[in-house]
């Protein structure tokens, strides 16, 4: 009941738009994410599988793949990024930190999960992942060497000194205090990430670590940042998505045109058949075989330029009319 009385139903062309503009990532909470156009496409898949797409969805499928591609790529709507890990994992950058520098991650959600495909796909070497359940921080570190797992409770396997730490937990109070910070704080300490929601991070270890320290709070303003300046793209693409309607629409009016006048080869046939075998009988029996060939070979010329001919004019039509509009 509750989806049903949400539910908010688009007909026609703004069905169009409306499945346009999703694919395109303009009805995103984050506006230019290109995770959607994935679903989506996903999404087109099901329905083909599962046999519920019908003619018009296979024609719309294509398009609007094409136009959000098309609105990705032409426009500056899925620059600077917006989320959180790929924030922090800039932030992270600016510090120049060596691939073989000892890095702590304290948290196994998802996170740090994300976090650590970044420092996967750099080939930092020496990671350690520290987490209340061990099996979570296991699976992290699985496939890398030199990264090892830890449990949260037992610090003497995972607190040490290291050039970087990032850490995102759900508990409610912080984890990390002065005293804590003091022993996970190299000589050259670079910076300390935190993405929890509440803080891990006491504020007067916040307050102590100034430009070395990176809170949600700042991650949240670049973020902001970043989303305003995609706004400003938002006209550039709704110019994109206008094309894509237009286009669509063009392809519809092509396909029931193509249905309305599918019967027509049929029709040629028959006409060929009864004028072959009734109106024409006599006269074609006197006909030699030679002749009966030549005869044929036009018939069959002509039948071809008759179901092709009407279909090429008619798409001339629709294409005139659809410059004009």
């Amino acid at each position: 009941d509750q989806f049903i009385n949400s539910a908010v139903i688009y007909e026609g062309s703004d069905a169009v738009h409306h499945l346009l503009s999703v694919a395109s990532s303009l009805e995103s909470m984050v506006l230019g994410e290109r995770e959607i156009l994935a679903q989506v496409k996903k999404s087109f898949e099901f329905a083909k599988e599962a046999g519920t797409n019908g003619h018009v969805l296979n024609l719309v499928s294509k398009t609007t793949v094409h136009i959000a591609k098309k609105v990705f790529s032409t426009t500056k709507i899925a620059t600077r990024p917006v989320s959180v890990v790929s924030l922090a994992w800039m932030e992270f950058q600016k510090k120049g930190i060596s691939l073989n520098a000892p890095i702590l991650l304290i948290g196994a959600g998802q996170t740090n999960s994300n976090f650590a495909r970044f420092l996967k796909k750099a080939g930092y070497s020496n990671v350690s992942v520290a987490n209340r359940t061990l099996s979570k921080a296991e699976t992290i570190c699985s496939s890398e060497e030199g990264w090892t797992a830890h449990e949260l409770g037992n610090k003497s396997g995972w607190v040490k000194p290291y050039q970087a730490v990032v850490t995102c937990t759900g508990s409610d109070l912080p984890l990390i205090s002065q005293d804590l910070f003091d022993q996970l704080a190299s000589e050259d300490f670079k910076i300390l990430i935190d993405i929890a929601l509440p803080a891990d991070t006491e504020e007067e270890v916040q307050k102590g670590l100034a430009s070395k320290y990176v809170g949600m709070k700042h991650l949240q303003s670049i973020a902001d940042s970043n989303m305003a300046f995609r706004a400003i793209e938002l006209e550039a693409c709704e110019a994109i998505l206008s094309e894509g309607l237009l286009q669509i629409n063009q392809q519809f009016k092509e396909r029931e045109l193509e249905l309305a006048m599918k019967e027509i080869p049929k029709i040629i046939k028959e006409i060929k058949s009864t004028a072959m075998g009734e109106v024409f009988k006599n006269d074609l029996d006197e006909l030699d075989d030679t002749s009966k060939e030549v005869l044929e070979k036009i018939l069959q010329y002509m039948e071809k330029k008759y179901i092709s001919v009407p279909m090429k004019m008619a798409r001339e039509v629709l294409l005139s009319q659809a410059t004009k509009n």
